[in-house]
């Protein structure tokens, strides 16, 4: 099975983290987890401690989340890579299909899914402010369930 690298940025948002970390731990079986803290100002750093087995990258000035991917990339180790911001989450064994399927096919140079909205249940640990009145079932945010796309190394050379 290949190594999947998963790169997970984030600003100031610790009560997210966890989450994600867990549900990109889920969604493979070889799965390198690299948390990038995008300099946050608050308890990010002390959860990140207690996350055991992920690369946490701290960058000391705010490069926001476009900077702070591309520094996920260069710490990355794995045959293919993921992104998923902090508050998105990855469906079970969703990685292992996806690269499945690029193993499968030598000339793709990325895979990604189906995206679907967050639901109630998931919402309630959120701050009531994070969501739009307007359709509560969607986060401002864009916020989604298995949405991503996988890049063989050799095509981002």
């Amino acid at each position: 099975m290949s190594t999947i690298s998963v790169i997970i940025p984030t600003h100031d948002r610790p009560r997210l983290l966890v989450r994600a970390v867990e549900s990109a731990r889920a969604a493979g079986t070889e799965v390198e987890v690299i948390v990038v803290d995008d300099a946050s100002i608050d308890e990010t750093a002390e959860v990140c401690r207690r996350l055991r087995g992920i690369n946490y990258v701290r960058l000391e000035r705010n490069q926001g989340v476009g900077g702070a991917r591309n520094i996920g990339l260069m710490a990355s180790t794995g045959e293919y890579v993921a992104f998923l911001d902090d508050d998105d989450l990855r469906l079970p064994g969703s990685l292992d299909l996806q690269a499945a399927a690029l193993d499968e096919n030598a000339d793709a140079g990325f895979v990604c899914g189906a995206a679907g909205d967050i639901d109630r249940a998931i919402q309630r640990d959120w701050r009531d402010d994070d969501y739009d009145s307007r359709a509560p079932t969607v986060r401002r945010s864009g916020c989604s369930a298995g949405l991503s796309a996988i890049h063989l190394d050799s095509h981002c050379d």
